[in-house]
């Protein structure tokens, strides 16, 4: 874990963590035209397994939630604990990963979804590669 992420961790009471996720989720919706996912994915489908790694402040999993009239199971992952919520959401769990290891075998191939966004940039050393590879390993 790197130092600003043990500071949060260690320090503080998330509130500016918080705030500042919540801002940069909002201006990237709207860079998206409103829209939280462009793939190519059957959302409407009910029974759905999302993955919003890095996403403990869960804004993209809300957002998504909101906007699709069908019950999904989403997992949010995140390197800091600290911002998981006391009582999850029913139909979302959270789990402490770090994307520079190794995901656990059972994840593997269960994923229908897989989000991500401005956590690459903490993978170093790691190579970036080998992280997206990972990832796509859950699917």
């Amino acid at each position: 874990m790197d130092k600003f992420m043990e500071h949060i961790e260690k320090h503080d009471d998330n509130q500016t963590e918080q705030q500042r996720l919540k801002g940069q989720h909002e201006v990237i919706l709207h860079a998206m035209g409103g829209r939280a996912v462009y793939a190519p994915i059957d959302l409407p489908k009910p029974g759905l397994r999302i993955l919003d790694s890095g996403g403990a402040n869960r804004r993209w999993v809300k957002d998504l939630r909101a906007s699709l009239p069908v019950q999904h199971a989403y997992v949010c992952t995140d390197v800091v604990p600290s911002l998981f919520p006391t009582h999850p959401p029913d139909g979302m769990s959270f789990q402490a990963q770090d994307i520079r290891e190794p995901w656990p075998a059972n994840m593997h191939g269960t994923f229908d979804l897989v989000h991500q966004r401005f956590v690459m940039a903490a993978a170093a050393p790691t190579p970036q590669i080998q992280v997206a590879a990972s990832l796509a390993s859950l699917l």
